[in-house]
């Protein structure tokens, strides 16, 4: 026969899963999970990536890698942004406040 999980158990995991879920989304981690993404793809460190700084203007940013960090992020956090919404972001700030616009409860 197989064997079950019990309904404590199964309360802790959804309870677990949904604060991973909401920390996930917290301002300070939406920032610092945006921030990541961009380094990683255009090879920089962290501390290169300024949230007043025009994307474009970031060290090693090209429209390519921006938009592959979005859909990263996209995918992450299970979203998908405005597209005409998108046609004003100019610097991270930007990006991250329209992401902190759709996962807002």
């Amino acid at each position: 026969m197989p064997r079950t999980t019990s309904g404590k158990w199964q309360r802790t995991l959804i309870a677990a899963h949904a604060h991973t879920w909401l920390a996930d989304r917290h301002p300070t981690e939406v920032t610092r999970i945006l921030r990541e993404e961009l380094a990683r793809r255009f090879h920089c460190q962290l501390d290169h990536i300024d949230l007043d700084a025009p994307l474009t203007e970031l060290p090693g940013a090209d429209s390519v890698l921006i938009l592959e960090a979005l859909v990263a992020c996209e995918r992450r956090w299970q979203t998908r942004l405005d597209q005409n919404a998108l046609s004003h972001i100019h610097t991270v700030r930007d990006l991250r406040d329209l992401f902190l616009g759709t996962l807002s409860p």
